[in-house]
C-alpha cells in the first residue's frame, strides 16, 4: 500500500533542552524544583530511578516541559547511542530535560505520537540517524536539520492507530516473554543452589 511521504519536520518538532551547571542540580523535593531528564534516563523505557532536579527558572519556554507522548532523544552521546529514544509516559511530577537530550514532539493533528515513536525507534531510522551524526572528540551530535528532513510514511490517522495497536500488542508479548525468561532464569539458579548446597 502506498502512503504519502512527508518530512519529519512537517509533522513534528525538535525541542532543545535547558542549559545549567552541575552545581545547579538540587533535590527533586526542593521548593520550585522540577525534574530534569538527561541521557542516563533514556533507556528502552524512560528510566525514572535517578532524576535530577533544577530550579524552574532555568526553563525559558513552556515547550521545554515534558508532555506525555514526547520522545526523549539522546542527542549528544557516543556514536552507538546518539539518536536512542524513550517514550515519555504520564509523569507524576513536572519535568524538563537537559542540553544533551532533545525532545521530538508530534503534531497530533497530523501524526499519532505512538506511531512516530515506533518509526523513530525502528532499526532503519536509528541507523540513518547515526549515519549523519556530527562527531566531536568522543561525542556524536544528532544532526537535527538533517533529521527534520528525513521522510516518513504518513498513512491516515485511522491506519496509524491500527498499526499502533498491532505493534503495541507485539511489544506486550515481548515484555511477557522477557519476564518469563527472567523468572525461568531465577528458578533455574535456585534449583542449582539447592542441588549444590542442600
Amino acid at each position: 500500500m502506498n502512503h504519502k511521504q512527508v518530512k519529519l519536520g512537517d509533522v513534528s518538532e525538535f525541542i532543545r533542552g535547558i542549559t545549567f551547571k552541575p552545581e545547579d542540580v538540587v533535590e527533586l523535593d526542593t521548593p520550585n524544583a522540577v525534574g530534569c531528564m538527561r541521557t542516563k534516563n533514556v533507556q528502552f523505557n524512560l528510566d525514572l530511578k535517578d532524576v535530577w532536579g533544577v530550579d524552574r527558572s532555568f526553563i525559558r519556554n513552556e515547550s521545554q516541559l515534558l508532555n506525555q507522548g514526547d520522545l526523549l532523544i539522546s542527542s549528544a552521546n557516543s556514536w552507538n547511542l546518539v539518536g536512542k529514544a524513550a517514550w515519555v509516559p504520564q509523569l507524576d511530577f513536572e519535568s524538563t530535560f537537559g542540553g544533551f537530550v532533545t525532545v521530538l514532539r508530534a503534531n497530533k493533528e497530523l501524526i499519532e505520537p505512538r506511531y512516530l515513536y515506533y518509526w523513530f525507534t525502528s532499526d532503519r531510522t536509528q541507523q540513518l540517524l547515526r549515519s549523519f551524526g556530527q562527531q566531536t572528540t568522543n561525542i556524536s551530535n544528532l544532526n537535527l536539520a538533517r533529521a527534520s528532513d528525513m521522510l516518513i510514511r504518513l498513512p491516515s490517522i485511522d491506519s496509524q492507530k491500527k498499526i499502533i495497536a498491532s505493534l503495541d500488542g507485539l511489544d506486550s508479548m515481548r515484555i511477557k516473554h522477557e519476564k518469563a525468561i527472567e523468572l525461568l532464569s531465577i528458578a533455574s539458579k535456585e534449583l542449582c543452589l539447592q542441588h549444590f548446597f542442600d
